[in-house]
């Protein structure tokens, strides 16, 4: 299952980024190799509007499961939730953090 994580880096030391439509990249994390890579998303940061529909269509086009970020606005948390995917709200800290506390359940699913 794919998990992917609005990011401000390249790597699991990286901080995520509060923002959904306008994050630059996300980090998608493999749970079943525990592996991850970068998927950047400049295509749809600078979109005058509609960014967050956009970098939704994206992350499920690329078979993402979970999102992982600061904030999701209203239109992109429909299209996700359209397209089965469960949605977790973190405050910026590390990746691996995060993932430990997705890990043991201790984030809260929109």
């Amino acid at each position: 299952m794919k998990i992917a994580i609005s990011t401000t880096g390249p790597d699991l030391k990286s901080l995520s980024e509060s923002r959904f439509g306008r994050a630059k990249s996300f980090l998608l994390y493999d749970l079943e190799t525990d592996t991850y890579s970068i998927l950047e998303n400049e295509q749809n940061y600078a979109l005058p509007q509609g960014a967050g529909v956009q970098t939704a269509r994206h992350l499920i086009q690329a078979k993402v499961k979970v999102v992982i970020s600061g904030h999701v606005g209203p239109k992109a948390l429909e299209t996700l939730k359209a397209g089965k995917v469960k949605i977790y709200l973190t405050s910026p800290r590390t990746i691996s953090e995060i993932l430990e506390d997705y890990k043991q359940d201790l984030l809260e699913e929109i």
